[in-house]
């Protein structure tokens, strides 16, 4: 049984079996999660580890080498980075792309507990494995005019992130500017030394009061009762009645040397939102959360919540789903004009309506059944998987058009009921399989790419491939049984369209200048070296870029205030920034985080991060209201050092490890020859053009005050250097002691000094301590005090010290910019002894994705080559389309080159798509040659045959898929721009494909021939 028989007597059940695919699909489409990007593992893991207030050389050897030497040893390390400062450290590990990455988190939360006895004993450490999850994709401001920060900040701990934690497909809600409420208990220093107190013992005695502890279970006759101890210290009415010693006789009261008061636990961190302080609340999704449905559920809830609680005041200063919801906004507007206009495309030939409408009907079939697919393999709704569908629309309708084209054509030769069908079927079958496998086959070795390349892309081939596959299967089975549903019972006379009488006048001219071509070779292989010419000019000239740059309609402004400004000196600076941010007119709104940053960091207290939301609708573009606010910023405080980056941008450089564009490794042993050598460096990027917020790499913490003890001295009166230290700890940070209950929460209790002293050095320098036997020993006494060296961090790659020279761009593309870069230091800087270069940033991600890329577009070909062997059985055949296909990619870099549109990673998978797409010319060319040449041998008159009838079609389906890629190429709406430049590399290659296909396939089908066997080559016969 044919093809055609099968479908004529099955006609009923593939329609009705393929609307119920549709129709599954249409619910997998409204249930399918939407997002942004692509769910992610960007396989690194980051460790902070911190150990109170450690000096960084300290931090460095106690808590980050024994850190690092042991992550170093897990299983599928690459690249270990550490950065250190003040008590703290950051470690950064980077894993192969094939690990397995729950596994390696396993991995390293072992390692950590296996150093941790080797680490200070008061060590707090946590690992998080980083994905697109890792970062909020909603934000939340909370303010109040009539509460108090305590009583905000119990709000929105104790009420708000509940409600926000319970909505579906939450991961995490973390909290900035939330302050932990916690009763103080400030010793008056004075008075201690009266009473001759030690501070520890005013600890000692606190934490015997501050209990409530069961003393046992008594069988009282029918009843079994607990008794419950309660200590005096266990509330605040009673606390201060306990007694700590007695002074000749007379007892001391805590209340005599102390008083109690509620106080806010200071975790050096501030935030504001719109100029006014705030809590502000960042809520993550969960890998299979929907980030449209999360926003709706945050909105819901601070609306009711801000309905009970008037005193509040809700404000949402970053919401992901406004650019989702834009993005696929534009996407979807791609998909229905690049379906319109592809339509018109088809009408515009066949000037049949329900010829038309069979063709239209294949796209919405494809993309729902595709959407089945999609779901079931855990995919989402977001930028990649939409723009595959998008990118698609053409390629899809390729096949619905060959199908309905050949009907077309053999009702035009007199042909009517079952024999159109068989006989239309019959000859393009073959030739659809193998023209439609050639484009999934070219999509298949992106499957393989790693990195962030691999991570995005992949989604939009997987998605592309299963689309074209779909739409093999419809047009092998619906779009033919469709065509004869629709068929006029009593055949009617076959219209002509405009195509057609175009195609006429075009097969003509056509047929003459394929005879002169392969008959005058030279002149055409002179016209192909003229192709590779441009090829090379545009290369050497094209822009070169990493991930394609679209307007998020948000942004990051990072900041750093002077080394060792205090916390509030910063936040009075930055009120500056405030004002520059509320009268940028396309604001509209703003947060700020100081002593805090977007995701999961190891932060100072003189920097922070904004996130800046714009309007959405008309404005000016971002990259333009960036460069305003820099310029006002540098203007007005000089002091301050500022980066912006858009938002998703900042997350995709900080999951993949590689936030700087620009970014130079000095590496060397010597510290202080690696900082002089990084400020010159640093001098020398500054003055490139189009290069901003340059960053020597060398952080500045803060001052640092040195008191070192005279052990002799402390010794006669019967103190230590950790006795001093534990006193200053506890004076100046504090020391919780216990906790007070009030209902269902635990308030701490903190021993602490007064903030007279805690706040003012001088106080500090004439601090008295009272050693045991109540013996006055001032601090100055005990010790030479005197400023310290100021602290700088300390970062390290791999186990070796460097500092990184980092900047942004403006204007300017990556590889013209790094070339500058690379130009400059290797001829102004002279690096000392043991000192090396390293380029790193997204332009060593750029390199490494781009050899990648080559391997895969090499793969790519390799994949087609054996296709074709198999479709043909002839190896002419085969290099003829490989290489005609290859050649279109001259069209693709001049399309580059023309438009101004860099050379990155979404237009290198588009001119590895451009070899598939192209190649579908070719084999739908010499598959009708082998078939009409078959019998009488005349290659030239067979290759002349086959192009006169498969013109029409290869216009069609060119045009068609110029026409769904067009919307996609402008690059309009919020996303368009990720796949732009895939677009243009597409059309640049279409725009040549009519020519080698038609042209160029058979001319050197016939070279190859010749070359291969010394003589003509038959024309290979389709496989059956």
């Amino acid at each position: 049984m044919s093809l055609g028989e099968f479908i004529a007597r099955h006609r009923t059940a593939i329609l009705g079996l393929c609307t119920m695919l549709v129709a599954a699909g249409a619910w997998a489409a409204a249930t399918m999660p939407v997002a942004i990007f692509p769910e992610v593992a960007f396989h690194r893991i980051t460790v902070i580890a911190r150990a109170g207030n450690l000096p960084v050389e300290q931090t460095l050897t106690a808590l980050t080498q024994p850190l690092e030497n042991v992550l170093a040893g897990v299983l599928g390390v690459e690249i270990i980075r550490s950065q250190t400062t003040l008590g703290g450290t950051q470690i950064d590990l980077t894993f192969g792309w094939k690990s397995d990455m729950l596994r390696a988190l396993q991995l390293v939360q072992a390692g950590m507990e296996e150093v941790r006895p080797n680490l200070p004993a008061d060590t707090r450490m946590e690992a998080r494995l980083l994905d697109t999850s890792a970062f909020p994709i909603v934000g939340v401001a909370v303010t109040s005019h009539r509460r108090t920060l305590a009583e905000l900040s119990d709000f929105v701990i104790y009420e708000l992130t509940p409600q926000l934690r319970t909505i579906p497909g939450v991961y995490r809600v973390e909290r900035n500017g939330a302050k932990v409420r916690e009763y103080a208990l400030t010793v008056d220093p004075e008075r201690l030394v009266a009473h001759r107190l030690e501070l520890g013992t005013v600890e000692k005695a606190v934490r015997e009061a501050n209990v409530i502890v069961a003393g046992g279970q008594v069988r009282d006759g029918y009843h079994l009762v607990l008794t419950v101890v309660h200590g005096g210290g266990a509330r605040t009415d009673t606390l201060t009645d306990i007694v700590l010693a007695e002074d000749h006789g007379a007892p001391v009261r805590l209340g005599d040397v102390a008083r109690i008061e509620s106080a806010l636990r200071e975790d050096f961190t501030r935030a504001a939102a719109n100029g006014e302080p705030a809590a502000l609340i960042g809520i993550s999704r969960q890998p299979t959360g929907n980030a449209v449905m999360i926003s709706d559920g945050v909105r819901e809830r601070i609306a009711a919540l801000a309905r009970v609680h008037p005193d509040y005041t809700f404000s949402v200063f970053y919401d992901e789903a406004d650019l989702v919801h834009d993005s696929i906004a534009s996407v979807r507007d791609s998909i229905a004009i690049g379906l319109v206009l592809a339509v018109a495309t088809i009408f515009l030939f066949v000037a049949d309506v329900r010829a038309t409408l069979v063709a239209a009907a294949v796209v919405p079939a494809t993309v729902l059944i595709s959407c089945i697919v999609l779901r079931s393999l855990g995919m989402t709704f977001n930028l990649m998987t939409l723009g595959g569908i998008a990118a698609g629309i053409g390629l899809v309708l390729d096949d619905a058009i060959v199908v309905v084209e050949n009907f077309h054509r053999h009702r035009a030769l007199g042909e009517a009921g079952e024999d159109v069908l068989d006989a239309s079927m019959g000859e393009i079958a073959h030739a659809l399989v193998g023209s439609t496998l050639t484009p999934v086959v070219v999509l298949l070795p992106l499957g393989f790419l790693g990195g962030v390349a691999g991570a995005f892309f992949r989604p939009l081939a997987v998605t592309m491939s299963v689309a074209l596959l779909v739409s093999l299967g419809l047009a092998l089975t619906f779009t033919p049984a469709l065509t004869t549903a629709f068929e006029p019972a009593k055949p009617r006379p076959v219209r002509r369209g405009p195509g057609d009488r175009l195609t006429h006048w075009l097969i003509r001219f056509y047929t003459r200048g394929l005879a002169w071509t392969l008959g005058h070779a030279w002149a055409a292989v002179i016209v192909g070296a003229g192709f590779l010419a441009l090829a090379w000019v545009a290369y050497r000239h094209v822009e070169t870029g990493f991930i394609p740059v679209m307007d998020e309609g948000a942004f990051v402004l990072d900041y750093w205030a002077p080394p060792g400004t205090s916390l509030e000196q910063t936040v009075r600076m930055l009120e500056t920034v405030d004002g520059i941010l509320a009268h940028t007119p396309e604001v509209t709104a703003f947060a700020r985080r100081t002593g805090a940053e977007l995701g999961f960091f190891l932060t100072e207290t003189n920097r922070g991060d904004y996130s800046v939301r714009l309007r959405r609708g008309g404005r000016r573009p971002i990259e333009d209201v960036m460069a305003g606010v820099r310029d006002q910023i540098h203007a007005q405080l000089p002091g301050v050092r500022v980066e912006f980056v858009q938002i998703l941008q900042d997350m995709i450089g900080d999951l993949s490890g590689t936030p700087n564009p620009v970014e130079v490794k000095v590496f060397g042993a010597d510290q202080a020859a690696l900082e002089r050598t990084a400020a010159i460096a640093n001098g020398l990027v500054g003055k490139i053009e189009g290069i901003v917020d340059t960053f020597d790499g060398i952080t500045r913490v803060g001052p640092t005050y040195r008191i070192e003890v005279d052990e002799q001295r402390a010794k006669m009166v019967g103190l230590s250097a950790m006795a001093v230290q534990g006193w200053l700890e506890t004076a100046i940070t504090g020391s919780v002691v216990g906790q007070v209950l009030e209902g269902d929460r635990a308030i701490p209790l903190r021993l602490r000094y007064p903030d007279a002293v805690r706040a003012d050095m001088r106080a500090v320098q004439n601090l008295t301590l009272v050693a045991p036997g109540a013996t006055l020993a001032p601090l100055g006494g005990l010790a030479r005090l005197g400023p310290g060296p100021l602290a700088i961090e300390r970062t390290r790659e791999n186990l070796r010290q460097l500092v990184r020279v980092t900047a942004r761009l403006e204007g300017r593309d990556l590889g013209s910019a790094t070339r500058d870069v690379r130009e400059a230091l290797a001829r102004d800087l002279v690096l000392p002894a043991g000192v090396s270069l390293e380029y790193g940033g997204l332009y060593a991600s750029q390199q490494r994705a781009f050899r990648e890329l080559v391997t895969v577009f090499f793969a790519a070909v390799a994949c087609v080559l054996a296709l074709l062997l198999i479709e043909f059985g002839s190896v002419a055949a085969a290099v003829a389309i490989v290489v005609g296909s290859s050649l279109a990619l001259s069209g693709s870099l001049a399309a580059l080159w023309a438009t101004g549109t860099a050379l990155n990673v979404s237009s290198m998978v588009g001119m590895i798509m451009v070899v598939g797409i192209v190649a579908k010319n070719g084999i739908l060319l010499l598959d009708f040659a082998g078939r009409s040449g078959s019998d009488t041998g005349d290659v030239n008159a067979a290759l002349v045959r086959a192009g006169s009838v498969r013109l029409r079609p290869i216009i069609m389906t060119s045009l068609a898929a110029v026409a769904g890629l067009a919307p996609l190429a402008f690059g309009i709406g919020a996303g368009g721009q990720m796949q732009q430049p895939l677009a243009i590399a597409i059309l640049g290659g279409i725009s040549l494909a009519m020519l080698f296909s038609l042209l160029g396939v058979p001319l050197l089908y016939m070279l190859a021939g010749r070359l291969l066997a010394g003589r003509r080559e038959s024309i290979p016969l389709a496989n059956k």
